[in-house]
């Protein structure tokens, strides 16, 4: 079993770049540039993946399945 979480990074700045970009903000920072970290970590919490992605992108299920594909890992369905 893994966990993947993500959270956003923001930057104290007017100006984003080709990676910084605007985009939604857990913090509430919608102005400032942000990138978005994603961290795939073992059921003991050790760290297994990261990803970076831009900051106005959307960064959920493609790759989840990415690592999935990486690691061999094999997706089961949440029990009700």
């Amino acid at each position: 079993m893994v966990f993947y979480d993500v959270t956003t990074l923001y930057f104290e700045t007017d100006y984003g770049d080709d990676f910084r970009k605007t985009g939604f903000s857990k913090d509430g920072k919608h102005r400032q540039p942000q990138i978005v970290l994603g961290l795939l970590v073992s059921v003991g919490g050790y760290p297994l993946a990261y990803s970076i992605h831009e900051g106005n992108k959307y960064e959920g299920l493609p790759v989840i399945e990415g690592c999935v594909k990486q690691f061999d890992l094999s997706l089961l369905p949440i029990p009700d």
